[in-house]
């Protein structure tokens, strides 16, 4: 919001109470705000159920990633198969180092939000595949 937020307060005939004019932009800040709001809640109540469907899921990614566990893995896992994984966990690498999302730009937060969409997706299928083993 670049301009400045101005407001001018009037008496109403009917009462003695002041009426709060708002600018058309404060008014489209407040309806942004409210957007945003909303998305952040669906947003924080997905992370509590998706806690409250697996409460070990944290402890299970550090068990995972874990050097022996990588190492049984790169053991028993056919190479291409590896290969797929390997990249797969350095993208989420990569994303996973960003400390503060909201400095992103908007669209590098979306470019990273579609990246893990992607991740998730071919995790999913890369789990069809390790199934067999």
């Amino acid at each position: 919001m670049e301009g400045k937020i101005e407001m001018s307060i009037e008496k109403t005939q009917t009462s003695e109470t002041p009426k709060i004019l708002v600018q058309d932009d404060f008014a489209k800040f407040i309806e942004d705000y409210v957007f945003l709001l909303g998305e952040m809640g669906n947003f924080v109540t997905t992370m509590g159920k998706t806690e409250q469907k697996h409460p070990d899921l944290f402890e299970q990614v550090k068990k995972l990633s874990s050097p022996e566990v990588l190492s049984e893995f790169v053991d028993k896992i056919p190479p291409d198969i590896l290969a797929i994984l390997f990249k797969t966990l350095m993208r989420f690498a990569r994303i996973s180092q960003i400390k503060d999302i909201m400095t992103l730009p908007p669209q590098e937060k979306i470019d990273v939000g579609t990246e893990m969409v992607q991740i998730s997706q071919e995790l999913g299928e890369l789990m069809k595949k390790v199934r067999g083993f």
